[in-house]
């Protein structure tokens, strides 16, 4: 009797933030406001994008996704909380793009924060939370890692222990400071740099870690949902939980990412070694000047690196020559780090390679998936969907918000933005 007397309250009573009287914890069942987040709604916020009219279509993807949440809710009465929408595009480079196998889209969100409504314990009048703790996203052409499965840079010594070069090995460097670098780091990224494993995807994304490659495919084909816990677990449902639920959005038959073949990962290892060169050669002249006090080391290691680079880049151009076709088509596997533990002994750069298939198996951006939208890229190729809940004691606002989510947000008409 309770409850329905909370929900009957919940249709008609309007809450004004400050001022509507309360007691305990009846307040998740008030009537929820739904607000807008940024003033003006859809503006300043768009960065990455250069003209008018790109910001007005971006703006309109971002008001069709917000008419679905919208439509999800005209039969349902959100409680325990005020509703704040904002849009953004969340890009890390300059060209405001993120690439997919040398295919730039333009990136950017929908987000609907959920502040939580409280009763304060002495005022009795409802507040507001200040920050959110659920809330729901759309991502639009996000990367699905944050960085490679290597990272983006690798430290080593050639002669001596106490001389490392530490340079990065997703594109050429001019320097410290180089604003051309920054560009090509993500227009002319080395492929080495561009690959993924099943762990970068998951990362942050699933709990289910006896399940890694089944979550996966869910990810990589758009189908099902994969959770990950932020407190508690699956395993106490009835406890107070945190959850992040993540679905990609895609078009069907086709998915997000493929392995990389051995063929594939050798080319790319012939690739890196030439950067790897340039830019130990920059690096090590920049310490000659720098450093003096080591200069007979530094002169070693210049000695020293070109038998380096013509060693690894024979041996890798050899299996290129003599490995069978049926080998060189398998999906590469090579080890976790992109160098050996050096302190034991000197090693030879950065991804000096000899397991191809013991390892962590590799995947890239699947070009056949991006390059059919390519000559508009503004345009969503992909979503990520993130809902954010709470459950337990006085979150059953939270949890309303999911189940109605679940049963009425129109995924389809989300996918069909895609065409």
């Amino acid at each position: 009797m309770l409850f329905s007397n909370m929900a009957a309250f919940a249709q008609s009573q309007q809450v004004i933030i400050n001022q509507t009287p309360c007691e305990g914890k009846t307040v998740q069942y008030f009537p929820a406001l739904y607000y807008n987040h940024t003033k003006p709604k859809y503006g300043s916020v768009l960065s990455g994008t250069n003209t008018a009219a790109d910001k007005a279509k971006i703006t309109a993807t971002l008001n069709n996704i917000e008419k679905l949440e919208e439509n999800s809710r005209k039969n349902f009465q959100a409680t325990g909380c005020v509703m704040r929408v904002s849009y953004s595009s969340s890009t890390n480079n300059e060209s405001g793009r993120n690439y997919f196998g040398g295919f730039g889209y333009a990136n950017y969100d929908y987000q609907l924060g959920f502040y939580q409504m409280v009763c304060h314990v002495q005022q009795h009048v409802v507040k507001e939370v200040g920050e959110y703790r659920s809330v729901f996203r759309v991502n639009v052409n996000p990367t699905l890692t944050e960085g490679s499965f290597f990272g983006e840079t690798g430290d080593f010594y050639i002669t001596d222990k106490s001389v490392r070069y530490d340079i990065p090995y997703d594109a050429k460097w001019h320097g410290f400071y180089d604003k051309q670098y920054d560009i090509n780091r993500y227009t002319k990224r080395s492929q080495i740099a561009q690959y993924v494993s099943e762990e970068k995807v998951l990362y942050s994304k699933s709990s289910d870690y006896n399940n890694k490659h089944n979550e996966f495919l869910k990810l990589v084909n758009g189908n099902g949902y994969t959770e990950n816990w932020l407190h508690n677990n699956n395993n106490n449902p009835n406890n107070y939980k945190w959850v992040d639920r993540y679905y990609t959005i895609t078009k069907p038959g086709v998915p997000l990412l493929v392995p990389v073949t051995r063929k594939e990962f050798l080319e790319a290892l012939l690739e890196y070694y030439d950067i790897e060169k340039y830019n130990f050669e920059w690096y090590s002249d920049y310490k000659l000047k720098n450093e003096t006090s080591k200069s007979s080391i530094i002169n070693a290691d210049k000695a020293a690196y070109n038998h380096v680079y013509e060693t690894k880049k024979a041996r890798i151009s050899n299996l290129l020559k003599t490995k069978s076709a049926d080998w060189l088509a398998k999906q590469a596997a090579p080890p976790r780090g992109n160098r050996e533990n050096d302190y034991a002994k000197a090693s030879n750069g950065l991804f000096d390679v000899y397991d191809f298939e013991n390892g962590i198996p590799l995947y890239k951006y699947n070009p056949e998936y991006f390059k059919s939208n390519s000559a508009d890229p503004l345009k969503p190729a992909f979503f990520l969907v993130e809902f954010r809940y709470e459950g337990g004691d006085e979150k059953q606002w939270s949890e309303n918000l999911l189940n109605n989510f679940e049963k009425n947000f129109d995924f389809e008409a989300l996918r069909k933005m895609l065409d």
